[in-house]
């Protein structure tokens, strides 16, 4: 092997590496716990407030609860789909059961088994 061959195969495998470490710290512990659930999801009156872990300058989605037609849950991921048809996507450090479970206190039991899920 070359030193220049041997060289790309270093800088490639440190860069998986990298993606690797920065991917497994976004869905640790200590990541989730630096971003509690109860202020990603918050309520406020008959508004529930999604805020955004990307881009942490964007302005968070406020909609009225009544307005929410479905809800999508996946490791890591919340969809939020209003009756107008547009359709948000969230990417929590927090497990499904953890999100569901937050939604489920925020919109309340009626509120939560009025919307449909992963549709």
């Amino acid at each position: 092997m070359t030193p220049l061959l041997v060289l790309k195969l270093a800088a490639t495998l440190g860069s998986v590496g990298l993606c690797i470490g920065f991917f497994s710290y976004l869905r640790s512990r200590h990541f989730g716990d630096r971003y509690p659930i109860e202020k990603l999801i918050e309520k406020e009156g008959d508004f529930v407030v999604f805020h955004f872990l990307q881009g942490l300058d964007r302005q968070p989605l406020r909609v009225n609860a009544k307005t929410i037609y479905a809800l999508n849950f996946s490791h890591h991921y919340l969809g939020v789909i209003l009756e107008s048809g547009n359709g948000f996507d969230f990417h929590y450090p927090h497990k499904e059961a953890v999100i569901k479970a937050r939604l489920q206190e925020v919109l309340g039991d009626d509120g939560f088994n009025n919307v449909k899920k992963n549709v």
